[in-house]
């Protein structure tokens, strides 16, 4: 792991709470636990995986980091310097330095302006260069993208490129500010595997060129394995793995972990004993206290993983899991 002076985004003890209204009269309020006490370094030039099935809590990480949620608890950090409870002012210099890559490029487009305009946008927010500078710089980046000869697009409108073009636009717009680190948001749900390999490379070549941190938020184990670095495993906002991306999947010591894996296709490897079937068939009642998997784990011990909530702990070198019965070596 690079040392501290490397980290440049970093969460400490993050929680984020939502709550629901609830209907007439107050009847129905609920809570929903979007992140529970989350640890999170992004380092300098690596690229780390949060992986999670949906509603896992992935993407409010990723929207806490760029700032368009607030935490409830926890602090965050820009290269060791907090960025919860800043100014204003301050906040702006960091929106300048961390950006993200939605997941749907039809909805983070604005259909009414032009390419140029949309990836210029942000150039004119935190005024940079003057117009001629400005559409330069688009015309470059437009071309590390992949959306060549540059020119070609830039006065056309989203509703005239495919869907991994516009995703190409997406990047584009979030890396012409030259970001210190970049939220990638499931950047290639919505596209084909072919489109998607390309996006994967845009993003390596992005991470190589500007040694840019980028957070990239998937539901794939396969996505991850080819682009991370590292990776953390997160359920019900509670991050249960996290190590070295290689290590985790081959050597995964959390059951949810293992489940993910499990519902990763495989091809001419059909036999049960690839298997973790760590899943229960039928959920058990959840207890108040207690491991965050347990109602849905085959290896839960009653009378200890559901009465406390396992400490988090080294099983092997730079590999983490909150696991009653990780073995460790």
């Amino acid at each position: 792991m690079p040392p501290e002076s490397q980290t440049i985004v970093k969460l400490l003890n993050a929680s984020k709470i939502f709550r629901t209204k609830g209907g007439k009269y107050g009847k129905g309020k609920s809570e929903v636990v979007a992140l529970n006490q989350v640890n999170l370094n992004l380092d300098k030039g690596e690229i780390f995986g949060l992986v999670g099935e949906s509603g896992s809590g992935k993407t409010t990480c990723g929207r806490v980091i760029v700032g368009l949620e607030d935490l409830d608890a926890g602090d965050l950090f820009l290269e060791g310097r907090q960025v919860t409870g800043v100014s204003a002012s301050e906040f702006k210099k960091y929106r300048r330095m961390v950006q993200m890559v939605f997941q749907d490029p039809y909805q983070s487009l604005n259909p009414q302006i032009s390419i140029l305009d949309s990836v210029a946008e942000p150039l004119v927010t935190h005024k940079m260069g003057n117009a001629h500078e400005r559409e330069n710089l688009v015309v470059s980046i437009l071309d590390q993208v992949g959306l060549s000869p540059a020119r070609d697009f830039v006065y056309r409108f989203p509703h005239q490129l495919s869907g991994g073009q516009r995703q190409r636009v997406a990047i584009a717009r979030a890396m012409i500010l030259g970001p210190n680190c970049l939220v990638a948001d499931e950047p290639t749900s919505m596209l084909d595997a072919s489109y998607s390999a390309q996006i994967f490379e845009i993003l390596l070549t992005m991470r190589k060129q500007y040694q840019t941190a980028i957070l990239f938020i998937t539901h794939s184990l396969a996505a991850a394995r080819y682009l991370c670095d590292r990776i953390a495993v997160i359920y019900k906002g509670n991050i249960v793995e996290q190590g070295p991306c290689r290590e985790v999947i081959e050597n995964p010591c959390h059951p949810y972990t293992m489940a993910l894996l499990d519902a990763t296709p495989k091809f001419g490897t059909a036999s049960d004993k690839y298997r973790h079937n760590t899943l229960l068939e039928k959920s058990v009642a959840q207890p108040p206290e207690g491991c965050v998997f347990f109602s849905r784990c085959v290896r839960s011990v009653t009378g200890k993983c559901d009465k406390a909530a396992p400490e988090w702990r080294q099983v092997r070198e730079g590999h983490y899991t909150a696991c009653y019965l990780a073995s460790t070596q």
